[in-house]
């Protein structure tokens, strides 16, 4: 599974995903009511581009909330108190959800990335160690967000796309 960080299910409704299918490895529930749970998550291994990991902890801050707004909840963040906004934050936070057991996971991230801070790769990292896991971290010197973004160039990161 190749993830780039804004191809994770978080592009779907709020209440219809799971975050990042390999940290939570369950098996698919048919029946179940939510159709975040009727898919299998269990994967082999994970390659993950320039991942946003913990939305409460954002180089050392909060995340922009606001600018979460329709990832966070159907219809954004209006309406809703901070506590709502923070604990939903915090269920769609992957390096706060990583539990046993842990598949290998290789994350790619660019210290020059303006948009998602390399240390949210390096909180993934610890969160994944915590768990028993041997992530790897490849940090691109000067590297910006996207692949396939003209200001940070479209190698194909050493033949590992």
């Amino acid at each position: 599974m190749i993830l780039n960080a804004w191809d994770l299910p978080a592009l779907r409704p709020a209440a219809t995903w799971r975050p990042w299918r390999p940290v939570t490895p369950e098996e698919a529930k048919p029946n179940a009511d939510s159709p975040a749970l009727r898919y299998d998550t269990r994967v082999k291994a994970a390659g993950i581009f320039f991942p946003p990991t913990d939305f409460l902890d954002w180089d050392g801050k909060l995340a922009d909330m606001k600018l979460l707004g329709e990832l966070l909840f159907l219809g954004g963040t209006n309406g809703h108190s901070d506590a709502e906004i923070k604990e939903r934050a915090l269920q769609i936070s992957p390096a706060r959800l990583v539990k046993p057991p842990v598949i290998p996971f290789l994350l790619i991230h660019g210290d020059a990335d303006p948009l998602v801070p390399l240390q949210q790769s390096q909180k993934m990292v610890a969160a994944l160690k915590a768990a028993g896991g041997s992530p790897e971290l490849i940090c691109e010197e000067r590297r910006r967000a996207s692949l396939d973004d003209p200001a940070g160039g479209s190698e194909d990161y050493g033949g590992l796309v």
